[in-house]
C-alpha cells in the first residue's frame, strides 16, 4: 500500500473541493444555462408573435421550444405561461389546464419573477390562472 503523509489531502477530499469550487463559480452556470440556440430563437419569435396578437404561431413555436428549456426553470415557465394563455385564447381549455398544471406540478411559480414576463402576459395569466382553477 502506497503510504500517504499525515495531513496531505487525499485524491477524494481534493477532488470534493474543486467540484464545490466549480459549482459555485460563475461560469459554471452560464454552462448550464447554454441552451441551443434553435430554442432560442423559437422563443424569440413566440415573444414576437406574442405582442402582434398570433396566438396560433406562439402555440406553434412554443410547443417546440420549450424542450430546449427543461433544465433552464425561468425559460420553462415562461414557454409554459405563453402556452396557457395562448391555448386558453383558442380556447383550447384541455391544453391550457395541461399547461397550467405542469405550471404548479413543477413549481414553476417560483420561477415568474426570474423569466422576467411582459406586465401585459404576466396580468393575463393571472385571470386565466384563476379562471382554470375554478373549473
Amino acid at each position: 500500500m502506497i503510504g500517504i503523509k499525515k495531513g496531505f489531502p487525499s485524491f477524494f477530499s481534493l477532488l470534493a473541493v474543486l467540484l464545490a469550487f466549480a459549482s459555485h463559480h460563475p461560469l459554471a452556470s452560464q454552462v448550464t444555462e447554454s441552451v441551443d440556440p434553435f430554442y432560442e430563437n423559437l422563443l424569440e419569435e413566440g415573444r414576437f408573435f406574442y405582442q402582434e396578437g398570433k396566438t396560433a404561431e406562439v402555440i406553434e413555436n412554443l410547443e417546440v421550444a420549450y424542450f430546449g428549456f427543461l433544465d433552464s426553470p425561468p425559460r420553462l415557465a415562461e414557454c409554459y405561461i405563453y402556452l396557457t394563455v395562448c391555448h386558453f385564447q383558442q380556447k383550447n381549455l384541455e391544453k391550457a389546464k395541461y399547461y397550467h398544471n405542469e405550471i404548479k406540478r413543477l413549481k414553476l411559480e417560483q420561477q415568474m419573477a426570474a423569466a422576467k414576463l411582459p406586465e401585459n402576459l404576466a396580468k393575463k395569466y393571472a385571470e386565466v390562472a384563476a379562471k382554470l382553477g375554478k373549473s
